[in-house]
């Protein structure tokens, strides 16, 4: 019994050697594994880097080459001057340098102009009442309040709130309109005479409405939402007219039309009553949809038709005062003029920056010679000269960075800009 007793004990002993032999190489193993594991995050964080600094190096060259691409156009011969090629061309207006009365100086500020919270967006109401109501500052922002002010005092006129935080504002007068960031469309009306606000809300976004258009003559508004559909809205048959004291906009428009796409729409603006461009990100031109037939025709974004290389996205879309030239805001830290309807660039302005998920804003002046911009990761308006493709100016004032900006539509040298430093200013030219 007693040798037995000993042949178990070498046994355990034998069997415990080795399950302790097996357990250290198990966990050398597992160190092993775990040393090459953070060797491999290792080289993902190296080649994630490595593939932004590529990423970030593709997009500056590839601005680059377009700005020295389109810098190079042939020079004006001795016995021509710049004013009479563009009239060959048909682009006079294009040509002509400004007067200098642009936006430059700030008339008011209004701090904390969104509670306390970021402004996202702004829009010039212009008064059909002068005498009885002065023009309107619009901005929204993340508290999700519509508010508006006086551009003559920046005193505050009207408060609203909605459903969620303001994304974009437009206005056709008495009509205004706004998107959300639940999805919702408020459509306005502002009598300038009794300076009541009636208010109807349409939920018909899944997603963020990112931008919201009026027609010239307000016969539609229009919606551009990430839930990748455009909401065309028309105003009704035998609605009434305007100028009645008890308006109800909700008895005045219905959704009309839904056009839903593949990719994500990002910018739209109407040429007209009868036609609506729209921006998409992924396709390398523009859409324009003919509002009678609801054609679609695709108008390139590159120099040459049969390009199909999605050179930009075009973030914002505006059209000129004289309605014969369309602003395209990119994300290659360009903008475009392009003759409209066509792929004509007549005009291409660098300086400011804007990526590929930018939030650029772009506003004619009144005049039509001056494109103020916003920055990517600035405080300030870049000032465009249309006549010499330069930056006129850098416009100062704010710490933080500015997310809208809006012309007046007739008074050359007014601008509206809202920051994320929670203020916003009415800026206008210094001779006024």
């Amino acid at each position: 019994s007693s040798g037995l007793a000993r042949c178990l004990n070498r046994n355990r002993t034998s069997y415990f050697h080795n399950q302790k032999e097996s357990m250290e190489s198990l966990q050398e193993e597992l160190e092993r594994l775990r040393q090459e594991l953070a060797e491999e995050r290792q080289r993902r964080v190296a080649l994630e880097e490595e593939c932004d600094l590529l990423a970030e190096d593709n997009a500056r060259l590839r601005s680059e080459i377009e700005k020295s691409r389109f810098n190079r156009r042939p020079p004006i011969p001795p016995d021509q001057s710049a004013s009479a090629v563009a009239a060959v061309a048909g682009d006079v207006e294009v040509f002509v340098e400004g007067s200098g009365n642009y936006a430059r100086v700030v008339r008011h500020t209004v701090v904390d102009a969104s509670d306390g919270k970021n402004v996202l967006s702004t829009a010039v109401f212009q008064s059909q009442s002068p005498e009885n109501m002065s023009d309107v500052g619009f901005v929204g922002g993340v508290d999700a309040h519509l508010r508006g002010f006086a551009l003559s005092s920046g005193a505050e006129l009207f408060v609203h709130k909605l459903p969620g935080p303001v994304l974009f504002i437009d206005c056709c007068p008495p009509w205004i309109a706004c998107g959300t960031m639940d999805g919702t469309l408020m459509i306005g009306h502002l009598d300038s005479v009794s300076m009541e606000l009636s208010i109807a809300e349409y939920k018909n976004h899944s997603k963020y409405v990112v931008g919201v258009r009026w027609s010239p003559s307000a016969k539609y508004v229009a919606t551009v939402s990430y839930d990748k559909s455009v909401i065309l809205y028309r105003r009704k048959e035998g609605a009434g007219s305007v100028d009645s004291l008890d308006i109800n906009p909700a008895e005045q428009f219905e959704k009309y039309k839904v056009m839903q796409f593949q990719e994500n729409p990002e910018s739209l603006v109407f040429s007209s009553d009868e036609e609506l461009i729209i921006g998409l990100r992924g396709l390398s031109h523009l859409l324009y949809i003919d509002l009678n037939s609801y054609t679609q025709r695709c108008v390139s974004l590159n120099e040459h038709e049969w390009d199909q290389h999605v050179s930009y996205v075009p973030l914002a879309l505006s059209l000129s005062p004289c309605k014969k030239y369309l602003l395209v805001a990119t994300d290659k830290h360009v903008h475009l003029v392009f003759r409209l309807g066509t792929n004509n660039r007549v005009r291409i302005f660098s300086g400011h920056n804007a990526g590929d998920y930018g939030k650029p804003s772009v506003a004619w002046d009144a005049s039509g010679t001056y494109i103020y911009s916003n920055s990517e990761e600035e405080s300030a308006v870049y000032v465009y000269s249309l006549g010499t493709q330069r930056v006129e100016r850098r416009l100062t004032g704010h710490n933080g960075f500015i997310r809208s900006l809006a012309a007046h539509p007739t008074q050359p040298g007014f601008l509206i800009t809202g920051s994320y430093d929670k203020t916003v200013k009415f800026w206008t030219c210094a001779d006024v």
